[in-house]
Order: structure tokens, then C-alpha cells, then sequence
């Protein structure tokens, strides 16, 4: 782990300029992100989930354009120094509601946005967090808004999730016990508008459910690779 700080904080792991991809020791990668995307991973998409419908008289708030990287980047500094940011809005409740999700399961905050590749494919990412259980890591990704649509979103975010974890272990040797994907969103009551409710919603993801959804998407990753290079060929 020790060895990964260092490697982003002498920015020999950073991202490239404009936010296309990372630069990892001179090479430039792309990003998982957009790459799972494109891959279309399947599952249910006829069902709407309603991850925060628990709420009585309340509605969920989803936020603005780019709020996401706000609340990624308030997170990180919230976690750092163990403080929970005021006042009321959107993007504080969230991050509030992560500081409560990280104090029910007694995590204990170890780093942040730090860059990492993979140990075989051309490929780099950002991981939102990882916490201390005891003698154990805890990786976690935040997504704020209003949740998965469907099925399909949980997949994705579960896979990226899963391609994270094996990217720190088998790529930097940072061993992980438990993961988890974690929505969080900021929910406003009907009686009173102006007051918020932190909320989030978590979905665990175990070592080998994890390791089955990182290889069906690198054997997927390395077809899309063959195909491209066929082409290219002809």
C-alpha cells in the first residue's frame, strides 16, 4: 500500500490530460470506466429498482450535472480528516450518509482516489475508497443519486467494483477481504424542504462472487482486443 501512495503521489500514476484515460509510469491507459460501458454486460432491465423507497414522506434528490465528482471529492477530504461537512446540500447529506454507512460497519478510513492499473491489461482506474476492518480491507465505491435504474446498472457498478478489487490485489499486491458498493443520496422530507436526510444503501460483494465477475470481464476485455487487432490486420 505503502508502495501505491508513493507511486500517485510522485505522479508516476496520474490521470492524462483533459480526463482521457492515466499515465502509468509513462504509459498512457484508458480508463475501466468507459471501456465496462461499452461492454454491455446484460441483466435485468424490465424492473425499476427503487433503492431508497424505504423513506416514508420523503423524496430523493438526485442532484446536478457533474454532482457525482463533487461528492467523490468532498468524500475524500471529509474521510481524511474524520469530519462530516456543513451546511445542509445536496452534496454535504451525501457525504454525510457515506460517513454513517463507514460508522455502522466500524471502517476506519485508509485511502482515497488513489490510481492503480491492471497487471495484464491496458487498463487504469480511480478506486473511490478503502477502509480498515480490523486486520482486514474493505474496498467501497460511492455512487450518489437515486440509485441503479435497474438490474443492469447494479451489474455494471458491481463488475467495476470486482474489476477494482483485482486490479489492487493482483496488480499492487493489496490484499482485500470485502467489498461493497454503496449509493448514497440526500433526501428531502415533504413537511420540511429545506431540511435533508442523509441516506445509503449498500450491496456486499464477496471474494468469489467478486473473482467470477472480474474474469468473465477480462475474457470479455481480451475477445474485444482479438477482434480489434483482426480488423486492424485486414
Amino acid at each position: 500500500m505503502q508502495q501505491l501512495r508513493a507511486l500517485n503521489a510522485n505522479a508516476a500514476f496520474r490521470p492524462n490530460a483533459g480526463y482521457r484515460g492515466f499515465v502509468c509510469n509513462g504509459r498512457l491507459l484508458p480508463g475501466l470506466g468507459p471501456k465496462l460501458h461499452r461492454l454491455r454486460l446484460g441483466g435485468d432491465t424490465t424492473r425499476a429498482l427503487r433503492v431508497f423507497s424505504g423513506y416514508s414522506g420523503t423524496r430523493v434528490l438526485s442532484g446536478q450535472q457533474g454532482g457525482g465528482i463533487s461528492v467523490h471529492a468532498t468524500l475524500a477530504r471529509a474521510l481524511a480528516q474524520n469530519t462530516a461537512p456543513l451546511p445542509d446540500c445536496y452534496v454535504n447529506t451525501c457525504v454525510r450518509a457515506a460517513m454513517l454507512f463507514a460508522a455502522k460497519y466500524r471502517l476506519v478510513h485508509e485511502a482515497s482516489e488513489l490510481i492503480i492499473c491492471h497487471p495484464t491489461l491496458p487498463l487504469a482506474t480511480r478506486f473511490d475508497a478503502l477502509f480498515r476492518r480490523g486486520t482486514e480491507r474493505v474496498l467501497v465505491s460511492w455512487k450518489s443519486g437515486r440509485g441503479p435504474r435497474h438490474a443492469a446498472d447494479l451489474l455494471q457498478h458491481s463488475a467495476q467494483l470486482a474489476m477494482e478489487w483485482r486490479m489492487l490485489e493482483h496488480g499492487h499486491g493489496v490484499r482485500v477481504s470485502r467489498a461493497y458498493v454503496v449509493y448514497l443520496s440526500a433526501l428531502q422530507t415533504t413537511a420540511r424542504p429545506c431540511h435533508m436526510i442523509p441516506a445509503n444503501r449498500n450491496y456486499p460483494l464477496n471474494a468469489t462472487a467478486a473473482t467470477q465477475l472480474a474474469v468473465a470481464v477480462e475474457k470479455r476485455l481480451v475477445r474485444q482486443r482479438r477482434r480489434k487487432a483482426q480488423g486492424r490486420a485486414r
